[in-house]
């Protein structure tokens, strides 16, 4: 063997003495791998690497702490965070007077805004009739005020942003989504799901691309890295979008430290016609290995809190307030969604779809099958998120048309939402079968784990492991009492577990947030475990999540988190 053969086969990094659970398809723990150039070179017992070391390596004595494959959200917002840092944050308010309290003081100190933005005000803490304009008014008439709700799914504004977008009382119904009125006709502020929230954001100001780099750089830092996040999926983003270019400008300066995989936003009130503009817009994205756009996000309904989300079966109208036989419109009619499905099928994109409701996951289905039939392709890992309500037949064609489950773990339990929203609108026995998890493992589908951050924050996988295994609110004192999801964390009704049938085995919960989400984003070969000639994505964390109880499971310490080879997180 050359010299030149040898230097190739020197780690520049080796870690040795610990517990590293390699996430392989024989889920071997060894003691101890070596990296070079960003990449495992071998793995095994600390002797055996040891020996593999040069001059130059630098060796990491983990002492016997613990190694797991780097976490990948497998569905968040990072764009979003712009929203995050420069708006009203509505962190900690539990009623409308609070929100107001903290507009009025962001407009004091903000005093040169031209337009106020908020983020995160929680439909939990307002009277059954939402938010209104009126309230708004008060702080401005003349300032926009456009204020969006923690599921994103819809906005609070004041007079001045319905003139700018046009809506008044004559202003028909839209065909989907829902323009809230008064009595009189009169709109009261809140406009939830498209196409109103596109009417509404095409006349405000977006941020600056340099504004998306900022907040894009910062989730990383803040919101990814010290929770072991090596990887996300961001869900969400429009074409010619800042955002869009600001993730690009960081790929190009090399200043992404997570792997992003992201899907282009697709416009309901279009049909297949809009597929050849999104190959050619995803033409232009340069190459990078770190950020690629090979999705294609359809909304299919909304959220339950909202009444937006599409069920089978309409909602209950003693709890909901809405009207014996009311139910969502869907956002898709089925001809147009079989059609799109088809056309993005067809053009290479892994279609991502949100569905809450069991009726919008049921036409999900029936679409994703038009398009197989259609396409005759394989291996397309098309998604469905959220996945809220299923019928139960619905659920074994997830393993038959080989469709990705996108859950949502940290919603997976009884929380206010639950109490005060999905037990009323939906009825006892409906409310009791949410959020499925287990009987898709049962069909052989796969399954992802993601935050949807910013709706949940902080994005932490270990919490979302231990939800998933136990389906109840976490014991730690405090937990979410900020958001008011939780009111008194010793009341005994948060901790009846939520179908408790459905709950995930921890090792099955881990390969959701690593080789789970790899897969759905084309990453198994380079990320996901720890193997031979895969990226160094790693997460060293301070005890065994086997062995500690779960309930402490969130509490974990992350010490380092480790992306192609860097130390990119030291707690």
């Amino acid at each position: 063997m050359d010299q030149h053969t040898n230097l190739l086969k020197i780690p520049d990094t080796v870690y040795i003495n610990g517990h590293i659970y390699t996430g392989n398809e024989h889920e071997d723990i060894v003691e101890a791998l070596a990296i070079k150039d960003g990449r495992i070179l071998e793995v095994g017992t600390s002797p055996e690497i040891l020996a593999l070391s040069g001059d130059a390596t630098q060796v990491i004595d983990l002492a016997g702490k613990h190694i797991l494959p780097g976490f990948i959200d497998g569905h968040c917002h990072p764009g979003f965070t712009a929203d995050y840092l420069f708006t009203v944050h509505f962190s900690g308010t539990a009623s409308m007077e609070d929100c107001v309290a903290l507009i009025r003081e962001y407009i004091e100190s903000h005093p040169d805004e031209k337009v106020i933005r908020g983020l995160g005000w929680n439909n939990t803490a307002f009277p059954p009739e939402g938010p209104n304009k009126r309230v708004l008014d008060e702080l401005s008439t003349e300032i926009p005020i456009c204020l969006t709700s923690i599921d994103g799914h819809s906005l609070w504004v004041n007079s001045k942003v319905l003139e700018l977008a046009g809506i008044t009382k004559d202003t028909p119904d839209p065909a989907t989504g829902i323009i809230a009125r008064y009595a009189d006709g009169e709109p009261t502020g809140m406009i939830v799901e498209e196409p109103g929230l596109t009417w509404v954001n095409s006349v405000l100001p977006a941020f600056s691309v340099a504004q998306y780099k900022e907040a894009l750089k910062w989730f990383i830092e803040h919101k990814a890295l010290p929770y072991g996040i090596t990887g996300v999926f961001d869900a969400w983003i429009k074409k010619d979008s800042n955002v869009l270019k600001a993730y690009i400008e960081l790929a190009e300066a090399d200043e992404l430290k997570v792997w992003v995989r992201s899907s282009f936003w697709a416009f309901c009130e279009q049909g297949a016609e809009q597929i050849e503009g999104f190959v050619s817009d995803r033409a232009r994205i340069p190459e990078f290995e770190t950020f690629k756009m090979e999705g294609f996000k359809i909304f299919l309904d909304g959220v339950i809190e909202g009444h937006t989300g599409v069920l089978l079966e309409p909602y209950d109208a003693a709890g909901s307030g809405k009207p014996e036989g009311y139910n969502a419109k869907p956002l898709w009619d089925q001809d147009r969604l079989n059609e799109v499905m088809a056309a993005a099928e067809k053009a290479g994109f892994r279609i991502h779809v949100h569905a809450i409701g069991d009726g919008a996951v049921r036409m999900t289905l029936d679409g994703l099958a038009y398009a197989k039939e259609q396409n005759h392709m394989e291996d397309t890992r098309h998604a469905i998120a959220h996945i809220q309500r299923i019928a139960p037949e619905d659920i074994p064609r997830f393993g038959e048309l080989g469709v990705v489950a996108s859950l949502n773990p940290a919603w997976m339990f009884k929380d206010n939402y639950y109490y005060t929203l999905q037990l009323p609108y939906l009825g006892k026995e409906r409310a009791e079968e949410e959020y499925p998890a287990q009987s898709f493992l049962d069909v052989g589908a796969v399954i992802t784990a993601g935050s949807d951050f910013y709706v949940t924050d902080p994005p932490n996988p270990l919490e979302g492991m231990q939800i998933g295994v136990t389906r109840t609110v976490p014991k730690t004192a405090g937990y979410d009492l900020s958001y008011g999801n939780v009111t008194d964390i010793n009341d005994p009704k948060y901790y009846e577990p939520l179908w408790p049938e459905e709950r995930v085995s921890l090792k099955n919960m881990l390969k959701a947030y690593t080789a789970g989400g790899a897969w759905a984003n084309g990453l198994e070969h380079i990320t996901g475990s720890l193997e031979v000639g895969k990226s160094a994505d790693f997460v060293v964390i301070d005890e065994d999540i086997f062995a500690v109880d779960i309930e402490t499971l969130r509490d974990i310490k992350v010490l380092n988190t480790v992306w192609r080879g860097e130390v990119v997180y030291t707690g």
